[in-house]
């Protein structure tokens, strides 16, 4: 925090001038985007697409949208024992989660074409589980004879969602005219989550491959998820 207090005085009372050019923010951009969701049970990867979208309005202000959607097919077989009995239950699932985030960006510019970004956002993440569940028991009577027989099977449709406000500095470095860098923290709060309110950091590299179109490869994690995308953009 003291980092950034001290880039902010050194922001209000330089005189230097950016090069709008070198730091594009007028741009339309889709591409592939990874949701990893973390738990305590493990690491599940759902993947889709994105797309984004930015506007500068003027020298200062920045507004962008960006959406996602991916999903995640997964099959599993469990055999259990118990006595002189063999549960085995097969578990099917599809999981889709789709996140939207509108952000609103101050520019302060720096020297040696740098410059920070604040930024406040609202967004909203969905999820939905569905799939199928059965178990079978195969055992030997007192006979020896085996038998197979269902125990239960049954449908199931999970729906989770939540708001999410956030609040993030980030720094932008172009080290040559085509070959930009971006890193940047904040916190993110979530509507409705057992931990309301988690830090966030990201990472971002960005090239030109012509005047009109950028590719770009972005992380950000946000404790209890992470996002992945690599986007092309076109730059107007």
């Amino acid at each position: 925090m003291k980092l950034l207090a001290l880039a902010l005085s050194s922001a209000l009372i330089s005189t230097a001038t950016f090069a709008s050019d070198t730091v594009n923010f007028d741009y339309v951009g889709a591409g592939y985007a990874k949701f990893k969701l973390i738990d305590e049970d493990g690491d599940d990867s759902l993947n889709g697409f994105t797309v984004e979208a930015s506007k500068q309005l003027d020298q200062n202000w920045v507004i962008s949208a960006q959406y996602l959607d991916t999903s995640l097919d997964k099959a599993d077989t469990r055999v259990s024992e118990y006595g002189d009995k063999v549960y085995t239950t097969y578990v099917e699932s599809t999981s889709d989660i789709a996140q939207w985030n509108i952000n609103a960006a101050y520019i302060i510019p720096f020297e040696n074409n740098t410059l920070l970004e604040l930024v406040g956002s609202v967004g909203r993440i969905n999820m939905d589980n569905d799939g199928f569940i059965k178990q079978t028991v195969n055992y030997l009577d007192t006979h020896g004879e085996e038998h197979l027989y269902p125990r239960f099977q049954r449908d199931y449709d999970t729906q989770l969602h939540t708001s999410t406000y956030g609040i993030e500095a980030n720094y932008h470095i172009a080290f040559l005219d085509n070959f930009r860098a971006t890193a940047g923290i904040g916190y993110q709060h979530f509507s409705r989550a057992q931990d309301k309110n988690e830090f966030a950091y990201q990472f971002e590299l960005a090239y030109d491959i012509t005047k009109d179109f950028t590719i770009s490869a972005s992380y950000q994690n946000v404790d209890v998820y992470e996002n992945h995308f690599v986007t092309v953009r076109y730059n107007f």
